[in-house]
Parts: C-alpha cells; structure tokens; sequence
C-alpha cells in the first residue's frame, strides 16, 4: 500500500509520542508509522520537499533521526512527482491553494501510478474542501467524518488518489486494527 502523510500528521505523531501533549487530529497516528503495524510504504519526493515540510513543523534533531530510522527500514520510499500543470489547474478552480500542498498530491498520483493505489492521509481541508477552511470545529468534523469535498472526490475520481483522516484511515486499514 502507498501512502502520502501529510506534515501536520507527522507533527501530531511528534506531539503525541515524543511530547505526551494533545494534538488536534481525529485519531492517533501512532499506528501509521509504529513500525510493529506498518506494511505500507510512505512515499516523499526525491528533492525533499514533503521531508522539508515535515521537518518545520517537529524538533529538527527528532526528525534526523526517526526520518534516518524510517529510511533504513525501507519504510519510507522515493518516487518521482513531475509536475502536471492540468491537475494544478483543476485543483485551483476547486479552490486548491498554490505553494507546497500540491507536492503531495503528485507524489499520491505517482504512487498511484506506480502501485494503482494511493492514500493521502490529511486533515488539511485544503485536501477535502478548501472553501470550508474557516468553518468552525463541528463542520470540519462533520467534512473529516464523511469524506467529503470537492477537492477530496476530484482526487478520488480524476487521480485515483484517496484522501483519509487519521481516523479513517486507521479504523479502514487492516494493517492497523488492534491486536
């Protein structure tokens, strides 16, 4: 399975696992990158913009390390994401901003590409429906819950790329279910 996280998951697992505090995303993300439960590769971009940003928002010396562990493991992977300027257009007509979010969604399509199946684990609602940036906790629950979103189902149909919360993903991924 090819899986694209994207940075605020990342800071949440941070949050979680190495500084015992609260994080605001819907589910642990413990069980996405424990190496005890993971079968899936995540995939990131070989000029490191994904490690990039992943790495702005954690403890930079944290990240060197469990980034150099996740590698050495094989558990991350390396796929080229050319450009595609037809899908950065569709995108922005959805309301998709420009700047560093579209990187994942080309990794997701490469990896789809690749492997005929991608799954962008987010709670951006870039990701889902980004006219609803602003809505308040309830609305951006009731998004997260249903999948839903222009920009989440223009993924899904255009990209083969499906788009999860945490807490979907988790409760959706065998790999993941409790032991």
């Amino acid at each position: 399975m090819g899986l694209v996280v994207d940075a605020q998951v990342v800071k949440g697992f941070f949050q979680e696992s190495v500084l015992c505090t609260h994080h605001a995303l819907s589910g642990s993300p413990a069980r996405i990158f424990d190496p005890q439960f993971r079968r899936h590769c995540i995939f990131v971009d070989p000029e490191g913009t994904i490690q990039h940003e992943w790495r702005s928002l954690v403890d930079p010396d944290w990240f060197d390390v469990w980034f150099a562990d996740l590698m050495r493991d094989g558990s991350i992977c390396l796929i080229a994401a050319p450009s595609d300027v037809a899908l950065s257009k569709a995108l922005r007509a959805l309301g998709f901003p420009s700047g560093r979010d579209i990187w994942y969604v080309r990794v997701g399509c490469a990896v789809r590409r690749r492997l005929g199946f991608s799954i962008l684990i987010s709670e951006d609602l870039d990701f889902y429906e980004p006219k609803e940036k602003c809505c308040g906790d309830k609305r951006r629950c009731t998004i997260l819950c249903s999948g839903a979103g222009s920009v989440r189902r223009y993924l899904r149909k255009k990209c083969g790329v499906i788009v999860r919360s945490v807490e979907r993903f988790v409760a959706e991924c065998p790999e993941c279910a409790a032991v």
